[in-house]
């Protein structure tokens, strides 16, 4: 690990220390990492699990949450790819990291196995 690497991992740290604060942040990390995987889902694999009604609850949340928390969601991963995100689509998210693209082909299995029951 880097000090740039350590630095930034302290300063994650200091911000959300408090309960509301590691709230907050596990949140939009969580809404983050459903944008982009449900965008994949979406755009990539040409399949669909969730309605749009719910990717559009999900997507108004975390741009309500990135506008109030600025200083948190700066901490979030993924912060470059949705900092100027209108949660009007997804897809122009990054959609090339094949850890991401196997958890949305899981998901898309997981969705047919559940259904066939």
């Amino acid at each position: 690990m880097n000090l740039f690497s350590i630095a930034k991992k302290k300063q994650t740290e200091e911000i959300v220390q408090d309960d509301n604060s590691r709230k907050i942040y596990e949140l939009i990390n969580r809404r983050r990492r459903q944008m982009l995987i449900h965008s994949i889902i979406y755009y990539r694999l040409d399949a669909n699990i969730i309605d749009d009604t719910t990717f559009n609850v999900w997507g108004r949340e975390l741009l309500d949450l990135q506008t109030k928390y600025p200083e948190i969601s700066k901490m979030v991963p993924m912060y470059e790819a949705f900092k100027n995100w209108d949660a009007t689509t997804g897809y122009d998210l990054p959609m090339t990291n094949n850890h991401d693209i196997e958890v949305a082909k899981m998901l898309i299995k997981y969705e047919e196995v559940k259904n066939e029951k």
